[in-house]
């Protein structure tokens, strides 16, 4: 309830302290007339309100099946943990399970270069020093290419991988936020590839230490929920 309201339901109370009792029953209904009101109009705001958007991002009511909770929840980072009570009809979000893109003939023609799929590395910013998530470097002491270093690999390559690794999830998602997905609007993917000033990007969730580990929860329990 706003400040307004409440400080009028606290005059209207004072002022019927001390009147007689018919008067005091009237000023009691005025309040709950009041208080069923605010309540009626803060479940019409829904998303609208600052907490609904806190809880889904930029999203809006886009929502999507949590694998470890078995229910649907907010489709964005911030919301992965707030469970949708009433899914909206076609505001499902979904995304292929890596596997999917084992396939080279399933990953978009943005993700490939003319030849083949992009590697990890052409995708992401990956340094000389920088280790991959089992600790691989991507040249070996004498300076060749570790050819087990997963920021060497392709995307199909990642994809058909037994051994999970961040890396295979955030190739993943790379590919289902892809504008050029041939499934995109069936998808109803939740980010885009880079961030384009409207929405969030894998990209930039990649490249940012304080949301890339929660970005990478989002993606692997929320996001990769079709297998074909």
């Amino acid at each position: 309830m706003c400040e307004l309201a409440r400080r009028r339901l606290n005059v209207t109370t004072m002022t019927h302290a001390h009147s007689s009792p018919q008067s005091a029953n009237r000023s009691i209904q005025r309040r709950r007339d009041i208080l069923r009101r605010f309540g009626q109009a803060s479940l019409a705001a829904g998303a609208s309100s600052p907490l609904a958007a806190l809880a889904g991002g930029t999203n809006g009511n886009k929502h999507c099946l949590h694998k470890t909770k078995q229910q649907q929840v907010h489709a964005s980072i911030s919301g992965m943990n707030s469970v949708v009570l009433s899914a909206q009809t076609g505001q499902e979000s979904h995304g292929y399970h890596c596997g999917h893109y084992g396939n080279p003939s399933n990953v978009p023609p943005s993700c490939k270069t003319s030849t083949r799929c992009k590697k990890f590395k052409e995708i992401f910013p990956c340094g000389a020093n920088d280790v991959d998530s089992h600790g691989h470097k991507q040249k070996l002491w004498n300076g060749s290419t570790d050819p087990d270093c997963y920021f060497n690999m392709t995307i199909d390559q990642l994809c058909s991988l037994s051994a999970d690794c961040d890396e295979k999830h955030w190739v993943t998602a790379y590919c289902n936020a892809s504008a050029d997905h041939p499934q995109r609007t069936i998808l109803n993917y939740p980010y885009v590839c880079v961030t384009d000033g409207v929405t969030d990007g894998v990209h930039g969730f990649y490249t940012d230490a304080t949301k890339k580990q929660a970005a990478m929860e989002f993606f692997r329990l929320c996001m990769e929920n079709r297998l074909s």
